[in-house]
């Protein structure tokens, strides 16, 4: 195994690791190691039917370019999943960050030494790299929770996870139950299942938040749809 040297090392491509990568190549030495087979982070792992922001799509674009800033439009408010990779994708292309970054090519594990004052962080697929600076540009959201419930050793269908989903999607039609995760989008994913499969059953601990930014008509349908959900139906 060869031993690399660099200044900074960043785990994580996603938006907060590929700003790192922009700041910091004019500087120093540079690399990234991106578990993934593509750039976005959450936005990459989380492509489960209904994912979308919360806030405004704007607020996802990078400030420190004032042309990519206007070349670039949100097809929506609150865009969903595909539209944020696009754009991390368009940004790591426009800016050739995808020079420093080693993707399917995740940290495996990192030791400090203290005689050098360095970090050897070894990868996956057999990296090793000394460095002064380790940047864990991870996210809250990059491994998946799975919770445990009474009975699951001797379920036999498939589980799905929302942070695994597959990328060629799933046909529910084809007679088996999505078991997806409560999250802020549940009711988006709820009304997709239900054109698919002839039968959905939706367990929900509590509704942890809504988003006020559902008004009008669309307001009125997730209004309709939480009566259902209330009801059984």
């Amino acid at each position: 195994m060869t031993l690399e040297q660099c200044d900074i090392v960043v785990i994580g491509a996603g938006f907060a690791g590929m700003y790192a990568i922009h700041r910091l190549r004019k500087h120093y030495k540079v690399a990234c190691f991106e578990a993934g087979d593509g750039v976005g982070g959450t936005w990459y792992w989380n492509r489960y039917p209904g994912a979308r922001v919360d806030v405004e799509s704007v607020q996802y674009s990078y400030g420190f370019d004032n042309d990519l800033q206007q070349e670039w439009n949100w097809s929506e408010h609150s865009s969903a999943q595909p539209d944020l990779e696009r754009y991390a994708n368009h940004v790591a292309d426009r800016f050739n960050l995808c020079e420093f970054i080693r993707l399917s090519n995740p940290v495996r594990s990192m030791r400090f030494d203290e005689t050098e004052n360095r970090w050897h962080v070894q990868s996956a697929k057999g990296d090793h790299v000394a460095c002064r600076y380790v940047i864990a540009a991870t996210g809250p959201l990059y491994a998946s929770h799975k919770p445990e419930w009474p009975g699951q050793e001797e379920f036999k269908g498939r589980v799905l996870h929302t942070t695994e989903w597959p990328r060629e999607g799933i046909d529910f039609a084809a007679g088996f139950a999505p078991n997806p995760a409560p999250t802020c989008q549940f009711g988006v994913q709820w009304q997709q299942y239900r054109r698919q499969g002839e039968q959905v059953h939706g367990l929900c601990r509590r509704l942890q938040s809504l988003y006020p930014g559902l008004c009008g008509r669309r307001g009125r349908g997730l209004s309709r749809l939480l009566q259902a959900m209330k009801k059984g139906r």
